[in-house]
């Protein structure tokens, strides 16, 4: 019930064919929700691919991509870079399976990396599409912050809070979105390469902010912010969708 489902669920309503990755172990999630799609739109076609996609592991952004130019796959007219882990201001940080700070491999690096192995199949495609997820949290950056090591181990970040990292993350989504879009018009592709805010959406990346105490409010806990201020996830998809 997250943005990304229904960015999913508009894009199968306008015709798209979509590409739904699972992630490891967690296979179900992604079938219940092409399942749901399905469900509301009887025309969807949705493809979940049999190679799982962990934006927290090189190696297996690596084994996706490959499978994905391996089997055959049409070309991507768009491609969503949405996936996002969140952390609070209180938290600790956290190193992924390479040794990386995780949210900004998972909301940037496993990003950047994801779009660099799927280039083969986005070059065939007539008018490609790429849209990166930033968020508000995007102003709480600072561009020296971005200059500087963004989390190539723990040890580097080490007076960042993961509210910190992930709020880089968000701005470096947008720095992303324009990095591509100079390569698409240096390849003489036809496309746009854009970022996109979904504004105070109800979603859990919220709940692993913590987000009602990281930015130091009277309410009590995220869901009274949610309540309070803001909208629902169907309502976050639509920039990103648009």
């Amino acid at each position: 019930g997250g943005i990304g489902f229904y960015v999913a669920k508009l894009l199968c309503r306008v015709g798209l064919t979509v590409i739904l990755p699972s992630r490891p172990d967690l296979s179900h999630e992604a079938a219940s929700a092409a399942a749901a799609i399905s469900a509301a739109v009887p025309d969807a076609a949705v493809v979940v691919p049999e190679v799982p996609l962990d934006l927290g592991s090189f190696a297996s952004v690596r084994a996706f991509g490959a499978h994905m130019r391996a089997s055959g796959s049409a070309p991507i007219d768009t491609l969503v870079l949405n996936a996002g882990r969140g952390g609070s201001s209180s938290g600790a940080n956290a190193a992924s399976v390479d040794g990386a700070e995780v949210i900004m491999q998972v909301n940037l690096l496993g990003h950047a990396l994801l779009a660099a192995e799927l280039l083969p199949l986005l070059n065939r495609s007539g008018f490609v599409r790429v849209a990166a997820q930033s968020s508000g949290a995007r102003f709480n950056a600072r561009e020296a912050d971005l200059r500087a090591d963004l989390g190539s181990s723990l040890a580097a970040v080490a007076r960042a809070s993961p509210w910190d990292q992930y709020s880089k993350s968000k701005a470096g989504a947008c720095l992303l979105a324009s990095a591509i879009q100079r390569r698409l018009a240096a390849a003489g592709l036809d496309g746009a390469a854009v970022a996109s805010d979904p504004g105070l959406a109800a979603t859990g990346v919220n709940v692993q902010h913590d987000l009602a105490a990281t930015l130091g409010g009277r309410l009590p806990d995220t869901k009274a912010l949610h309540d309070a201020a803001a909208h629902h996830a169907a309502d976050g998809a639509l920039p990103l969708a648009l």
